[in-house]
């Protein structure tokens, strides 16, 4: 349970600073979304552009058994760098975005480098 409390702790930390660091557009907010209790972390983008609604998700990580998942990443951040700052293991960073059998390939890519 710890673990998961301090994973939970890293990634609003995380998601607060890069929150913070994209609210630049007086038409559009960034809004962190976090369910601390079933452990969903978003950050969502919405406003008005153009006469137009914008509602994007940018950012959607999970954790699950104890693992981070990145559900969703429309950014140039990585979390490598961010996760190593709160001690996090890479195997316990899972990127939800790619096939569980590609997975396997390229954690054994990323162990060889």
């Amino acid at each position: 349970m710890e673990t998961i409390k301090t994973y939970s702790d890293a990634i609003q930390q995380i998601l607060t600073e890069y929150a913070e660091y994209m609210s630049t557009d007086d038409l559009l907010q960034v809004e962190t979304l976090f369910d601390t209790k079933r452990h969903h972390y978003q950050i969502v983008v919405l406003g008005w552009q153009n006469n137009k609604r914008v509602y994007h998700n940018l950012i959607h990580l999970d954790i699950i058994d104890g693992q981070i998942w990145v559900q969703n990443n429309n950014t140039q951040f990585t979390f490598v760098e961010d996760f190593n700052r709160f001690n996090i293991p890479r195997k316990d960073v899972i990127n939800g975005l790619i096939p569980a059998h590609r997975r396997q390939i390229d954690n054994l890519e990323m162990a060889q480098k």
